[in-house]
């Protein structure tokens, strides 16, 4: 690592960065937590929700989408 110029990289940090790919990327939590071994999924959510704050807004979008239908794009009239 050394002469290669790269910097040390531990077999946990490299399970770290594939958890946060995951939870960023939208994988079910449940399906994070099975892959990772957590017993509970409150160390899954302890560990990474903080890379969950736009959830939220994703929730609101999608739930709209269900209730009102997709949104118009520019090239598509509005229905009346």
């Amino acid at each position: 690592l050394t002469r290669a110029g790269l910097r040390r990289i531990r077999f946990h940090d490299l399970r770290h960065t594939y958890a946060a790919i995951l939870v960023t990327h939208a994988v079910n939590i449940k399906v994070i937590q099975t892959l990772l071994g957590h017993v509970s999924i409150e160390t899954t959510l302890d560990t990474y929700g903080h890379l969950l704050p736009g959830a939220a807004k994703e929730v609101g979008a999608k739930m709209s989408e269900v209730v009102f239908g997709p949104s118009p794009t520019e090239n598509q009239p509005i229905p009346r």
